[in-house]
Order: C-alpha cells, then sequence, then structure tokens
C-alpha cells in the first residue's frame, strides 16, 4: 500500500507539473510536393455541361510534375459549361481542434502552359473541410514557361465556397473549434453559348506545391499529456474524498 500511496504522490506531482507547461508558442507547418507520384494524389472532377461527357480532367505524374488536361465543350442545354478539378495531396491534412487554430495560410506554386492559348487554366488553394471545397485563386496558368504563382496571408474570408447553386460566400472555418481542412489545388476552365463559346483542350502543369499554415498565437494549444495530467488530478481528488468519506463512518473504515 506504500508505494501504491507513494506512486499515487508522484503521479500527481508530474500531472501539476504537465499543467503549467501548456505549449503557448505559436508555429508554421508547411505541407509540399515536387515529385507528384500518382499514389499520392486524389482528382476530383467538378463538371457541369453533359454530365461529364463534354468536360473532363486528366493528371498523370510527368516528369516529376503534375500534368493537366481539360476538355470541354458548350452545351446547347445549359447556358454555360465548366470543368474544376480538386487535386487533393493526400495526407496533407491540418486539424485545428488538435493543432491550433490558423491565423493565415500562405501558399506557393509554380504553373506552365502546353496549350496554345493565352487563357490557360485558372489555379489556386483549394481547402476541403466538412465535405466543402473552398477555393482561394492565385491566377491564372498563361505562360509557355515554369512561373511561380503564389499568395501570403490569406485569411478565411479569402477562401469561398464553390458552388454555383449554393451560397458561393461561405468560407471555412480556421478557428479551434474548426474541423479537419484537406489541402491540395484546383485546375478550372469553362465556355458559354452567349459569348461565342467553343469546345477546347487546355493542357497545363504544376510543380513546387507549397502550403504553409501559420498558427494562431492567441489561440495556444495545451500538450495531450496536459489533458492527461488534468483527468489524473481528478483521480486524485475522487479518491481523496472516498478516503475521507470512509474516515467519517466507523463501520466502514473497520472493515477495510
Amino acid at each position: 500500500m506504500k508505494t501504491i500511496k507513494n506512486l499515487s504522490i508522484a503521479v500527481i506531482g508530474t500531472a501539476i507539473f504537465l499543467l503549467q507547461s501548456t505549449n503557448t508558442q505559436a508555429a508554421t507547418i508547411t505541407f509540399s510536393d515536387s515529385t507528384f507520384n500518382n499514389e499520392d494524389w486524389k482528382l476530383t472532377p467538378f463538371i457541369h455541361g453533359s454530365a461529364g461527357q463534354n468536360a473532363y480532367q486528366i493528371a498523370s505524374s510527368n516528369n516529376q510534375f503534375r500534368l493537366i488536361v481539360n476538355t470541354i465543350y458548350p452545351n446547347p442545354n445549359v447556358p454555360f459549361s465548366y470543368i474544376l478539378g480538386f487535386n487533393q495531396r493526400i495526407g496533407a491534412v491540418y486539424n485545428p481542434q488538435l493543432q491550433g487554430a490558423i491565423s493565415s495560410i500562405d501558399y506557393s506554386e509554380n504553373s506552365i502552359l502546353f496549350s496554345q492559348s493565352i487563357y490557360g487554366q485558372l489555379t489556386g488553394l483549394a481547402l476541403k473541410q466538412n465535405q466543402k471545397i473552398y477555393l482561394a485563386t492565385v491566377g491564372a496558368t498563361q505562360e509557355y514557361n515554369w512561373t511561380t504563382k503564389s499568395a501570403n496571408n490569406l485569411q478565411q474570408s479569402d477562401f469561398h465556397n464553390f458552388s454555383f447553386i449554393s451560397n458561393a460566400t461561405e468560407n471555412p472555418d480556421f478557428s479551434s473549434t474548426g474541423t479537419p481542412i484537406e489541402l491540395g489545388f484546383f485546375r478550372a476552365n469553362s465556355t458559354c453559348l452567349g459569348c461565342g463559346g467553343y469546345g477546347y483542350t487546355m493542357v497545363g502543369g504544376i510543380d513546387n506545391w507549397s502550403v504553409k499554415i501559420n498558427q494562431d498565437e492567441s489561440q495556444p494549444v495545451p500538450e495531450p499529456t496536459t489533458v492527461l495530467g488534468g483527468l489524473t488530478f481528478s483521480a486524485f481528488i475522487t479518491k481523496m474524498r472516498m478516503k475521507r468519506k470512509r474516515q467519517q463512518n466507523p463501520l466502514e473504515s473497520i472493515g477495510s
């Protein structure tokens, strides 16, 4: 019994120390890719036009960059057609509830255009949260040589829900109560009937994809051990209350 008692005191002492060791220093977490192995990426296309037959997106690994091919045609049944592909980097997930609130995001990519067109593909950072896609555009792939596209200090208000039907002004949740955020990028093209639209194929590439998460200093997240320490301390209080109750009951005290 003495050994158990001494061990309990030691554990409680450790718990109190951990409670004082809450992490209050902000940090940055970076997700990046410069090789683009196919197994590391997942493509989810969003198509409006002819049920996916007039617009599609293909992504493949080629010489350590990701090749994006958008093909689109006008459809007489709808005023416009579009193709947008959410390219998700598998494993690039940030959880604000465990890792802390986000103060801002810095994004960078290298892009190139292979098609003989000045329009290129619309590109930028894409997030997925609560099964919704949010976009922050950084430009179009209009250059025939590798060019850096970037944006720093992106706030949650800079991201908008991708939807032509629901509220496109909806933003993601970067607070410490926000659900996990899956990271990637998007490429998009469109055409319409009323603006002289025509069918075309747009080919572009992406390399040196980088997303830097800047954590919010004002909302520190306790270390996991701190939570354990709090539970241990609660257990100690409960044990002391039970001991005091036994001391106040003579029959229970004698029986033990």
